[in-house]
């Protein structure tokens, strides 16, 4: 399906952040008819195992597997994304660079599963990166944004489908990478919502204007009164930003 076709329900990605079962068919029931994309994380997967993943897309619903893959042996990985591929995953993450980017690709084959790399994490500002050593003046990123499009353009070139990142960095990546390659923006916060743990964030309008395919939404659909109400009030804003 062209991008251009998909419906701002459709582009509006729900984080199962809980760690049970009833927790998470909880909130998908509360959202029901209005949501039909998911995110599973570590917390979910590694608490109810592959088998919640099953239940979630026997409902007809789509899932995006978040487990940010790393480096591994290509066993391994030819075993993770094989399992992805015959669940019928819709997005599962990477933080792996080449060979790993490059055996998963293999993997997948001509299957709709779609790699999507992380360039930065939302929870990292730029003297985050300072700190750890990724960037600085004898680097060779000397910028967040330098670190962002590096990655973004190493990633794509091994093998991603797709890139994650934050919704402040989405036009300038368009620049640097066209219009092809899928993005998706986590992070993503309604005004006068609690920003919580993410330190780059931006509000749902703001990210689709910037170039984003999807947004990624958790903690401000999940921990509102009325997760249903946020949830339309957000697809609105999609929908406005689009026209």
């Amino acid at each position: 399906m062209a991008r251009a076709l998909i419906s701002p329900q459709d582009r509006l990605i729900v984080a199962l952040d809980v760690t049970k079962r009833n927790e998470a068919f909880r909130l998908i029931e509360k959202l029901d008819g209005l949501v039909s994309f998911y995110k599973v994380g570590w917390a979910l997967f590694f608490a109810e195992g592959p088998a919640i993943v099953s239940e979630i897309m026997q409902r007809g619903l789509t899932v995006f597997l978040d487990l940010k893959i790393p480096d591994d042996i290509p066993d391994q990985i030819r075993r993770t994304i094989s399992y992805a591929t015959g669940a019928g995953v819709r997005f599962v993450t990477m933080s792996a660079m080449g060979t790993t980017l490059r055996v998963a690709k293999e993997a997948k084959g001509e299957s709709r599963l779609q790699l999507l790399s992380v360039t930065v994490l939302t929870s990292l500002n730029e003297q985050d990166l300072h700190t750890l050593g990724m960037i600085g003046p004898d680097r060779p990123q000397r910028t967040l944004d330098d670190f962002i499009v590096w990655k973004a353009k190493y990633s794509l070139a091994h093998g991603s489908d797709g890139l994650i990142c934050s919704g402040d960095s989405v036009a300038m990546l368009r620049d640097h990478v066209g219009k092809d390659p899928i993005i998706v923006c986590p992070g993503i916060r309604p005004q006068g919502v609690d920003h919580d743990d993410q330190k780059r964030v931006v509000s749902p309008a703001e990210a689709i204007k910037n170039g984003a395919d999807y947004l990624v939404v958790g903690r401000p659909i999940k921990n509102a009164h009325d997760p249903r109400a946020i949830a339309a009030n957000i697809c609105e804003d999609i929908d406005h930003a689009l026209g």
